[in-house]
């Protein structure tokens, strides 16, 4: 897939999850396509090993999330602190629950929004280049 900066779809979409594990994206935005656990599994895992080169942040619905089935084998931690993330396509989020930690030192915080099925996950430096 070529490469864009932003997409956002907020209505139904068919998006499969190889799709989404090819393209080439800053900020991905899908809260109308909805994925499995196990799909959301497949994409962090994805990330952890270095794919998603541009990727800084990615908003998913997810039907019948649980935390540790998603984060399984992942390197991570539980925050500390809030953190506030900025972005280009939607206001800034709040990040509160978990870290995620690549090999190559790369880290992103990750939350899930219960109330409305939808997962946030933000890379570190944000788009206005604040750290963790």
């Amino acid at each position: 897939m070529n490469s864009i900066e932003s997409l956002f779809v907020g209505s139904q979409l068919s998006i499969t999850l190889n799709d989404l594990l090819n393209m080439n994206c800053v900020e991905l935005n899908l809260i109308g396509n909805p994925f499995t656990v196990s799909e959301m599994e497949r994409i962090l895992q994805h990330w952890a090993i270095g794919g998603f080169k541009r990727l800084k942040y990615l908003c998913l619905s997810v039907r019948g999330f649980n935390m540790e089935d998603v984060l399984g084998e992942l390197t991570h931690t539980r925050m500390t602190e809030k953190r506030e993330y900025k972005c280009n396509t939607v206001p800034p989020i709040t990040f509160s629950d978990r870290l995620i930690s690549r090999n190559d030192g790369v880290v992103a915080s990750f939350q899930y929004d219960q109330r409305f099925g939808v997962v946030h996950f933000g890379v570190w430096p944000d788009s206005d280049g604040n750290v963790y």
